[in-house]
Order: structure tokens, then sequence, then C-alpha cells
């Protein structure tokens, strides 16, 4: 999970440490056990501390085809372990829906059970970037409903859903303090 980074001024999100970026592969049905694949990938990233720099690389990992998966490497561990900490879905007795006014968005959620009234902040961040990092999310609360004010980036392209969405804190008492979240984002004059 991202934190909410502070370089000079500018708020982002940032990971620190080893980082695993989990990518799921469809193999194609015309792959044949005994040949190898090669599978190329760019990444680009922005380092920072005091100041930013950006880097890229070209990256190529050459893998054998087999019937059945091998035996575990040095990297399972890891691998498994970074799967675990994914954020789980919410709970199911949240209702979550989101309404745009410009490039102001509202997300609404309504709970069945009173939420959590530890956490007083709920903290929303998407990895698309459509959402501005460095704004302040302002929160209603009520005992079952939360409303958070988002706002779109400049270049965002008006989204149907903000997806792959995560909230920070714990929703509800009890429950996990990361969940990944989905949101239709509906047009609030359609709503009215």
């Amino acid at each position: 999970m991202p934190d909410i980074t502070d370089t000079s001024g500018l708020k982002t999100y940032g990971y620190g440490g080893v980082i695993y970026l989990l990518v799921d592969i469809a193999t194609p049905a015309n792959l044949k056990a005994g040949t190898t694949v090669t599978l190329d990938a760019t990444a680009t990233w922005l380092m920072c501390k005091e100041a930013c720099i950006p880097g890229e690389a070209a990256v190529s990992l050459e893998l054998p085809v087999a019937d059945a998966p091998g035996a575990s490497t040095r990297w399972s561990a890891d691998i498994a372990k970074a799967r675990a900490a994914l954020p789980p879905p919410p709970p199911a007795d949240l209702s979550l829906k989101a309404y745009r006014n410009g490039k102001d968005i509202t997300l609404v959620i309504d709970s069945s059970r009173d939420l959590n009234p530890v956490s007083r902040d709920v903290y929303f961040f998407d990895d698309q970037g459509f959402v501005e990092a460095g704004l302040d999310q302002p929160a209603e609360r009520s005992a079952r409903q939360v409303k958070v004010g988002l706002v779109e980036t400049d270049y965002a392209k008006r989204p149907a859903k903000l997806s792959d969405f995560c909230a920070r804190r714990r929703l509800v008492r009890g429950g996990p303090e990361v969940v990944e979240v989905s949101f239709d984002v509906l047009d609030e004059r359609v709503m009215c």
C-alpha cells in the first residue's frame, strides 16, 4: 500500500522499501511445453526524497513453458506475502456511490451498521491518476454514512468508474484498515 508523502510541499502517493508489482498474465492456448517465452516491459518511476528524479528501464525475462507449474523459486514466499497484503473488498454491508458535479466528486458510503467512530478521517487514493493526490479530502460523518469530497485531476478523462480505488482507515469497527473499492461515478444532475 502506498503512503501519502510530502516532498517539498507536494503531496503524492509513495512507496518505500521493496515493491512487488503483481501482474496476472493470460497465456495463449498455442504455447507449447518445452519452448520458451520472453516477457518484455518498460518500467517508469519517480524516485523522491528532497527532489524527484524520473527513471525508466526496459526489462526482459525469458521463461520456460511447461504443462504444470514448476517448483517454488526464491521469490515464491515474497510474492505470496505481497498477494496476501492486497486490500480485500469492502464489507458486504456497505453501499458505495459517487456523484460528480464539475470536477468535484462526492463519495457516499452508507452502512447498515454503525461505522467506525474511532477513525475520524478516511483517505481514498486511486492508482490511475484521476484524483488529485495533494488536496485535502473533507469528510462529513454520521453514524451510518460518510461523504468524502474529491477533486478530479486536470488531465482526468471524466471516469465513469473509479476502480482499484482504496480506502485507508477502518470504515467499520473490526473491519480491515485498507479496502479496495470501486465506485460508479454518476452525474449529480441525473440523480436529483
